[in-house]
């Protein structure tokens, strides 16, 4: 009947017909030959061809999706399967035992042996074998008593709101067979957002209009339902979970289709309310992260402006004033004045350099060279450092040439004044397409955890690395480490225009 009145799922259902075909065929075939004294173990081994039906049907129910036709029944796929192994197993196993082994008794020695070693491979393979089931065959990343323990675990590492979606998408919600779902975020300005959408089609999408009617059904499942045989944009719905922080509504979580009868029990309901809560907790973490993020880009930018506006006031004022003060008085000055004027317009110059080098003007490439020139002048203790990167025509932004720039000289001054290298080497590529940069040092290197965050890089007192993560974090560059003590050290950096 489904195949008559469903053409939509005629494709899985044709599956079953076909298991169904080549279940009974081996058996009759084996039945009308019986004529010709056909023997019972040929008859027994025909048998073995039935699992293919209930097999398939399985198939059919998970891969296809059949919602409305099946019982959930993940544990009874897992054991029929583990059974039909292990009768197969042992239904060759034993007559070849059988026919091996001759001595007085040896039929019941054979029969307790295969007992015994179908125990100790039930007891020992069982799990594993459960898990590779619903791992591989019926599409479930993580068991469900391990859920919410890694759910937890990941949302609590990360403030990043794409990677919170990434969790949703291939791990939690396929290990609980949910294939729709749309997790709606409310704004600080009460607008309604879309921060998670998946199997929704485009038409079928929640607008702000329909807010109001969502809130109104919360926490309770939703039958299927239809008025007038027409079907409405959220039909799909068949549980809405709010998503509240201390009383206050934040966001609403949306689920629809569920394999493989799109029910959701009492039991489900309170266990994803629970995921809802972390994940309330998750999007006002990330929501507040973004907004102090936004906040230090802001910092970042006044303090390079300030930067450069002091750099500018030192060269173009300061500087000419003392240049005019010593054509004043190039005659009546001692040369102890003089050499100390020198080095008092040097440091100045120092100074200006540090704050905005001038050369960043002229673009990336000559930045680098003049800061392998200047670092050379200026380490007295034999550090030699190398800049072989290829001239480049491209221009970027202001903002991320300033932040690429300082994320080498902050590697170089760290090899420099901590690790006591000898031999600095700054390499790398300045390509339209993307920036990549490379400073290798030969000095003492440190252990470092790859893992750390900002805050732990605080903790260790590796300020200048935390300066570099934080800068390559706001132009979204991959910023990567790689020392250990004795070995030197590697800082890459790679940026891609995006």
């Amino acid at each position: 009947m489904h195949y008559i009145l469903r053409p939509a799922e005629r494709r899985a259902i044709r599956v079953l017909l076909w298991a169904i075909l080549f279940s009974f065929v081996p058996l009759l075939a084996v039945t009308l030959t019986t004529v010709f004294n056909t023997t019972t173990g040929v008859i027994a081994g025909a048998l073995l061809a039935l699992p293919i039906m209930p097999f398939a049907y399985f198939y059919a129910i998970f891969r296809h999706r059949l919602g409305g036709l099946e019982l959930r029944a993940n544990r009874i796929i897992s054991v029929y399967l583990f059974i039909f192994l292990a009768a197969t197993i042992i239904s060759f196993i034993t007559p070849l035992l059988l026919a091996w082994v001759d001595f007085p008794g040896s039929s019941t020695t054979i029969a307790v042996s295969v007992a015994v070693l179908t125990v100790i491979f039930a007891v020992s393979g069982f799990r594993r074998f459960e898990r590779f089931v619903e791992e591989r065959v019926l599409g479930i990343p993580l068991p469900p008593e391990g859920l919410m323990h890694s759910y937890a675990r990941e949302i609590t590492g990360s403030l990043n709101l794409t990677r919170l979606n990434q969790v949703l998408s291939e791990t939690i919600l396929p290990s609980m067979l949910i294939r729709q779902s749309c997790l709606l975020f409310l704004d600080k300005e009460g607008s309604w957002s879309r921060i998670l959408s998946i199997g929704v089609q485009d038409n079928r999408k929640v607008q702000r209009s329909q807010i109001p009617a969502l809130l109104e059904q919360t926490s309770k499942y939703l039958p299927i339902h239809s008025e007038n045989g027409t079907e409405s944009a959220l039909d799909w719905v068949r549980l809405i979970i709010p998503l509240d922080i201390e009383g206050e509504i934040i966001g609403l979580w949306l689920f629809g289709r569920r394999d493989p009868e799109d029910f959701y029990s009492q039991r489900d309901i309170a266990f994803l309310q629970t995921l809802a809560n972390q994940t309330s907790v998750a999007v006002s973490n990330i929501s507040l992260a973004t907004d102090l993020r936004s906040l230090y880009m802001a910092n970042v930018k006044r303090q390079e402006d300030e930067k450069e506006h002091i750099a500018r006031e030192l060269h173009d004022d300061v500087l000419n004033e003392l240049a005019v003060l010593s054509m004043k008085m190039s005659g009546n000055v001692s040369s102890e004045f003089q050499k100390d004027y020198q080095k008092l317009t040097d440091h100045i110059r120092g100074t200006v350099q540090d704050l905005r080098p001038p050369m960043l003007n002229h673009g990336l490439h000559t930045a680098f060279e003049e800061l392998g020139q200047t670092l050379n002048k200026r380490t007295n203790h034999g550090t030699e450092i190398e800049v072989t990167i290829p001239p480049s025509p491209h221009r970027f932004d202001e903002r991320v040439e300033a932040h690429l720039f300082r994320i080498v000289q902050q590697a170089c001054e760290n090899a420099i004044r901590h690790a006591d290298a000898q031999t600095i080497f700054v390499s790398g590529t300045i390509e339209s397409e993307a920036i990549q940069l490379e400073v290798i040092d030969n000095g003492a290197g440190f252990n470092f955890e790859a893992g750390l965050d900002l805050a732990g890089l605080l903790a260790e007192k590796h300020y200048g690395i935390a300066s570099m993560m934080e800068r390559a974090e706001l132009l979204g560059a991959e910023l990567k480490i790689d020392s250990g003590p004795g070995s030197g050290t590697t800082v890459a950096v790679h940026w891609t225009p995006g």
